[in-house]
């Protein structure tokens, strides 16, 4: 049969192509794809929304892959090879499209245990009495408003999954952007800013719990529950959601496991 030969446009495909242990398929990836950190020594086509289409026809694919939410060429990626796109936004998306993938590379067996592994993780929900977490991408100290984790997201699912409560409501529409006035009705119990990078410097962290100290009677502020959790990936929906799930609850473990 035909070797596969896989260039992913994806770093959720990416990484779970490698998670389910045919990282060697992989013929090339966008600049975004850094997880694991061995998908970093497969040849990079350039940014996952434009990639290089040249470069994609030479590593001679037998099979492109993308995310069905972003908006891609589709048309001149198929004629360098079959395209696929897969939905990779809600929980049952995700373990939806670990199984497809497993069946198109020939590892259906780990797919289901990897599918299930995290439909059986994320589909947990927090008690009623749990503490309210506001959930903050990026933790930039001087950023004029904040950009939270909306509750049906996959990182959503692993704040509920690691016993918190998102303090935003599942049905606000538009930007997940949040004022710092509005911070200030929402008080959650707990602040947790994620940092997709290497570790922040203890200034800037400090910096970053140092800029809620202004806000008389947020919560989170009084009770020192301010956290950041900061590494390369913290942002990525591939398989490593499940560490974070692991991080986020020994963070909110440490603030009390319920406000009683």
């Amino acid at each position: 049969s035909e070797e596969v030969r896989v260039v992913s446009l994806s770093p959720a495909i990416t990484e779970t192509l490698f998670a389910l242990g045919v990282g060697e398929l992989v013929v090339a990836r966008t600049d975004h794809c850094l997880q694991p950190a061995a998908a970093t020594s497969v040849a990079s086509i350039g940014p996952g929304l434009s990639p290089d289409l040249e470069g994609i026809a030479k590593r001679q694919p037998t099979l492109i892959l993308t995310d069905a939410g972003a908006v891609m060429n589709v048309r001149s990626l198929s004629k360098i090879a079959p395209t696929e796109a897969l939905k990779w936004l809600t929980l049952d998306d995700v373990t939806k499209s670990i199984r497809t993938l497993g069946r198109w590379v020939g590892r259906e067996q780990e797919a289901s245990v990897l599918s299930q592994r995290l439909h059986d993780t994320l589909s947990v929900s927090a008690p009623a009495d749990a503490l309210r977490v506001l959930l903050l991408i990026g933790v930039e100290p001087k950023a004029d408003s904040l950009w939270y984790i909306r509750p049906n997201s996959l990182h959503g699912r692993a704040l509920e999954a690691a016993g918190g409560r998102n303090a935003m409501d599942a049905t606000d529409g538009g930007a997940p952007e949040l004022s710092l006035e509005a911070l200030l009705k929402i008080n959650p119990d707990v602040i947790i800013g994620l940092s997709d990078g290497p570790a922040s410097s203890p200034a800037k962290r400090e910096a970053f719990i140092r800029r809620f100290d202004t806000f008389p009677g947020l919560k989170a502020a009084q009770e020192k529950r301010i956290f950041v959790i900061a590494r390369p990936g913290t942002m990525s929906v591939g398989p490593t959601i499940l560490e974070l799930a692991k991080e986020l609850r020994a963070v909110i473990s440490s603030s009390g496991e319920a406000a009683r």
